[in-house]
């Protein structure tokens, strides 16, 4: 471990400590007032100060230098995996940027926007709504309860030999806005999610419990699947979720009792490595940097002819031409195989995406689903890489320099062996660590 890194995760259970020291000299007094005895005092005191740590006021904001990835990745994991608190990191130029001798905003006040949707969010705000959406009143309308869900699997570069890191993400209200999710490890460059029965079914129980109803209706949103990929895809991972559903419903005494439907599944894969591009057809028809308008859609005419899609172009491009969605439609019994009010729904969910005032290329939960990766990829790196946030984030669930050990491991196994070793996923997963339960609803990977 870098020394520096460890001075400062020092220095946060120093602050941490001092913060529950005083938490504690100011609860004292509260404690007296409510007669508390004195045997249970201490035990109150702790219940209250974890209250506290829980609560969606709290959380840390940590000023690092530029150049700064193994602190912030040391952070994160003090924070997400052993600590269960929430912390935003800033940059100290960033911070140099915004003073202004004049008294007016500085030229970093978008990055301040930015980081303030982020901190918003972690505790438990929301930065938008959907709103004129019929498709979307539907579905959240009293009585129903439906789940979103977004998934991916992201994959080392090429010579890396490290896992591949699925991610599940799954909204915590009804509209769709606040999610969470589930991080697992499988073998590299399988593209197939080897655990989405057990994570789905978690993920079921967990919205079941939120809202306190059973599920009803299921949009479940696949990233980065192939053409050639799609009958695997219906096989294994369609499958998956709907053993997970039999599970369920087979096990819960509730729903057992009150006989309740089993809920409506639709399941599209969504892609934008493809080589349509879109134009308008007449000027009237164009945005200002002439690429077709937020909202257009094209379902016929340059459509696939044995299976159901449409391209969706959801976000207004600020620089070149924009690329459209392309959405692949295996499966659609929430809607009864109406595409149009598929593509409403997906159209509206492009619209709050919490780290963005406006729309974006593709709905919220596969946006979430994209910072998970990357998420896990930083519990195994020290190494982060803006421009590729989608295979980073995985890292934090590690201890500091965990990926550089497990990597040197590996590399001494291939010396001792020869270039055909299997790769060995058992010191990998020995060492990965989930997320603290303190953050067990908390939109903590943005």
């Amino acid at each position: 471990m870098n020394p520096q890194t460890g001075d400062v995760l020092k220095d946060l259970d120093d602050f941490m400590a001092r913060v529950a020291a005083n938490f504690m000299d100011k609860i004292e007094p509260v404690m007296k007032k409510r007669k508390v005895e004195k045997e249970q005092k201490e035990e109150a005191m702790r219940a209250e100060y974890k209250a506290m740590l829980q609560a969606n006021g709290f959380f840390l904001l940590i000023i690092l230098p530029k150049e700064a990835a193994s602190l912030r990745a040391a952070i994160k994991h003090w924070g997400d995996v052993m600590e269960g608190i929430p912390t935003q990191c800033v940059r100290e130029d960033k911070i140099s940027k915004f003073e202004n001798p004049n008294g007016r905003q500085g030229n970093s006040s978008q990055y301040w926007n930015n980081v303030l949707l982020k901190i918003n969010t972690r505790m438990g705000g929301e930065n938008s709504r959907i709103a004129g959406s019929s498709k979307i009143e539907q579905l959240a309308r009293k009585g129903k309860v439906t789940m979103f869900v977004g998934s991916d699997v992201s994959h080392p570069g090429p010579g890396v030999r490290k896992p591949s890191v699925a991610s599940l993400v799954y909204n915590q209200d009804q509209l769709g806005i606040k999610y969470t999710a589930i991080t697992r490890l499988q073998d590299p460059r399988v593209e197939v999610m080897v655990d989405l029965e057990d994570m789905f079914h978690g993920a079921v129980v967990d919205l079941m419990g939120i809202a306190r109803g059973p599920v009803t209706d299921i949009i479940f949103y696949r990233d980065g699947v192939s053409e050639g990929e799609y009958d695997d895809i219906i096989k294994h991972e369609i499958g998956a979720i709907e053993r997970a559903i039999d599970t369920v419903w087979s096990t819960h005494d509730k729903l057992k009792a009150g006989g309740y439907k089993k809920p409506n599944l639709s399941f599209i894969v969504v892609g934008k490595r493809h080589h349509t591009l879109l134009f308008p057809g007449s000027p009237h028809l164009s945005d200002q940097k002439g690429n077709c308008k937020a909202g257009v859609v094209v379902d016929q005419d340059i459509n696939q002819p044995l299976i159901t899609d449409f391209y969706l172009q959801s976000h207004a491009g600020l620089i070149g031409t924009s690329r459209s969605s392309h959405y692949i439609v295996l499966k659609n019994d929430v809607f009864c195989n109406d595409t149009q009010a598929l593509q409403e729904v997906s159209y509206a969910l492009c619209h709050v995406y919490a780290k963005a005032t406006r729309s974006v290329s593709m709905p919220a939960p596969v946006y979430c689903e994209w910072s998970l990766p990357q998420y896990a990829s930083l519990i195994f790196t020290e190494i982060l890489v803006d421009a590729d946030l989608a295979c980073g984030r995985g890292t934090f669930h590690y201890a500091p320099s965990v990926e550089e050990t497990l990597r040197a491991q590996d590399s001494e196994s291939i010396s001792s062996g020869g270039t055909n070793v299997p790769f060995d996923m058992t010191p990998w997963l020995d060492n990965f660590r989930p997320k603290h339960s303190h953050l067990k609803s908390n939109m903590y990977f943005l």
